[in-house]
């Protein structure tokens, strides 16, 4: 049994194609809700920009193609959704260790049609 805060409401966005409710595989909400984000990015406030801001796999099933499959799903549920602007802020490197690449890696979302800004 678990009780949350009443005082803030419990964020439910977010995608799991596998895995339990605290490990979520990815999740999208409106990128505004993230002061961090928009600070650390220097992001001007845009009302109808959502953020993928959570991108994981469980490394038990990293290397199977998941992530690309998860991230088709989450981009054309959220375009019939009516949402306009998905932003995503993957980490970017070459050879990272796997804990370092939760917002995803760039690679996914290059082959997705992302653009880099």
């Amino acid at each position: 049994m678990r009780s949350e805060p009443s005082s803030a409401p419990r964020e439910r966005d977010g995608y799991l194609l596998y895995g339990t409710p605290d490990r979520r595989a990815g999740a999208v909400g409106p990128r505004d809700r993230l002061p961090k984000l928009a600070g650390n990015y220097k992001l001007p406030s845009n009302q109808e920009a959502n953020a993928i801001s959570c991108f994981a796999i469980l490394p038990e099933f990293r290397g199977k193609g998941l992530a690309n499959f998860l991230l088709g799903e989450m981009v054309k549920d959220l375009a019939e959704r009516g949402v306009k602007r998905l932003e995503a802020y993957p980490c970017r490197g070459e050879q990272l260790e796997a804990e370092e690449v939760w917002t995803g890696p760039e690679s996914i979302f290059l082959q997705a049609g992302f653009q880099v800004e």
